[in-house]
């Protein structure tokens, strides 16, 4: 018996993966991706200027956009824990959109920034996220690392590495010690902003 729908949140997401078809990594990324984002290219006739990779035609942003939401409808996404597919419907990729925020604040109080939709030629200068961005990291480093970002003005957002380890130990995955691990890294990224005193840094 099949699970009830309860429209496409992460419930309705978990339960899709559940019981979505079955497909190896290897067949996702060397068949069934790559063929149908050909199948879409050939379909809505792109060709990118590689000397201009934002691209500024309106109609060729127009065609990217409408081939993106037809492959994934087409294909699905792919959760790679369970091997499994999640079908979507372009209906749900739309209201999806619609409900999105039309900006999002990190952080809080003086550290706060707003992160906004950019459009072409936006006079506005982008967020700056500092950081070893999911590098490792060791762990006698660590808040010194992390604080050499928080510490630039020009930084805005803080994206941290990884420790290498905790304590001395590995912390693999779906373990007690990744958990703990994890605990190092939360304290010890926000231990660094509030050194360069910037203790409400979106992280």
């Amino acid at each position: 018996m099949g699970l009830k729908s309860r429209g496409l949140d992460v419930w309705e997401a978990d339960m899709r993966f559940r019981e979505g078809e079955e497909v190896t990594e290897d067949e996702w990324d060397r068949e069934i991706l790559p063929q149908a984002v050909q199948k879409y290219v050939d379909k809505y006739d792109i060709e990118i200027d590689l000397s201009k990779p934002v691209p500024e035609d309106e109609q060729l942003k127009e065609d990217i956009f409408n081939a993106g939401v037809d492959l994934l409808s087409d294909i699905g996404i792919y959760n790679i824990d369970t091997e499994t597919v999640m079908e979507v419907s372009k209906e749900e990729i739309m209201a999806g959109l619609e409900k999105a925020p039309g900006k999002l604040t990190l952080g809080e109080g003086k550290d706060a920034v707003e992160v906004l939709p950019r459009t072409g030629n936006d006079k506005r200068p982008p967020l700056t996220q500092g950081g070893p961005t999911g590098a490792p990291v060791t762990e006698d480093i660590f808040v010194e690392m992390h604080q050499t970002y928080a510490q630039e003005p020009s930084v805005d957002l803080i994206v941290d590495g990884v420790p290498s380890g905790y304590m001395g130990n590995d912390t693999p995955a779906g373990t007690a010690m990744e958990i703990k691990g994890t605990l190092f890294e939360l304290r010890s990224v926000r231990e660094a902003c509030t050194r360069a005193g910037r203790p409400n840094m979106g992280i």
